[in-house]
């Protein structure tokens, strides 16, 4: 993961017009409200390292969706993996 986020930090140094929301995911185990609390602080991390690697924080918005938007079926304990996830998403400028 550390060298696609990188990646993306080059690229992001690279067009500095461009910004972006960072995503955090989780799955449906546990309590909601935890879950919502944990994305965002998945989407806040990747953040802080993308600040830390030259992309202006100001470029950056971190939103945590707990687990409202699953990719997966929750059901499955070998899919859930794929719920937990960061996702970004190009803002208009």
């Amino acid at each position: 993961m550390q060298a696609s986020l990188d990646t993306l930090a080059q690229a992001l140094r690279s067009h500095p017009a461009l910004r972006l929301e960072v995503q955090g995911h989780t799955d449906n185990q546990g309590d909601p409200a935890i879950n919502q609390r944990l994305s965002r602080r998945r989407a806040e991390a990747v953040c802080q390292y993308l600040a830390g690697h030259g992309v202006a924080s100001s470029r950056l918005r971190a939103v945590g969706c707990g687990g409202s938007q699953p990719v997966a079926d929750n059901r499955q304990p070998d899919q859930r993996p794929r719920n937990r996830r960061v996702v970004f998403v190009p803002l208009a400028r």
